[in-house]
């Protein structure tokens, strides 16, 4: 019996102009799918020490596969329009890794797409990526957002955290 391992987690919410938060998934955190050009970053940072590369979380309105990359999936806007831009991710970010349930976490600073200023954006999965722009880094995982639509002045914030388990 094969065990899937998840590396990453996400939870979010949507922020309204007047400041109020409206949860998805009710706050729980949200499972991802390591792809195999994160799989091969893993290897190659921790293993190779090879340059850990620079990260950041991107809107995809795609379904994810395993073996997808940034050119193969459809990002929701194009950075630096309707107020959109790949949110970086940065190692000052994390907090220590701390024991959970019996595993290791750490959790980033919630990171802020938007509000957005056109139209409404369309989000199926919160990509990790390795560049602010572009599709020639790496698409290290996605987790699912299910249909989400991110109406015109609202924003969307995004926590991510690593969990070993």
């Amino acid at each position: 019996m094969r065990r899937e391992r998840h590396v990453f987690q996400g939870r979010g919410c949507l922020i309204y102009p007047d400041g109020t938060r409206e949860w998805l998934f009710d706050g729980e955190w949200v499972d991802n799918i390591l792809c195999d050009e994160g799989e091969k970053s893993i290897i190659d940072v921790y293993f190779r020490a090879q340059t850990n590369p620079s990260k950041y979380l991107m809107l995809i309105d795609d379904t994810v596969d395993e073996t997808d990359t940034i050119a193969t999936v459809t990002e929701s806007e194009t950075p630096g329009t309707d107020g959109y831009n790949r949110q970086q991710v940065n190692s000052g970010d994390w907090a220590a890794a701390a024991l959970d349930a019996g595993d290791y976490q750490s959790e980033a600073a919630p990171k802020t797409f938007g509000p957005n200023s056109g139209s409404a954006w369309s989000v199926q999965n919160i990509g990790v990526v390795t560049v602010s722009t572009g599709t020639s880094g790496l698409l290290i995982a996605a987790m699912d957002t299910g249909s989400l639509t991110v109406p015109t002045s609202i924003g969307l914030q995004w926590t991510t955290r690593a969990k070993v388990r």
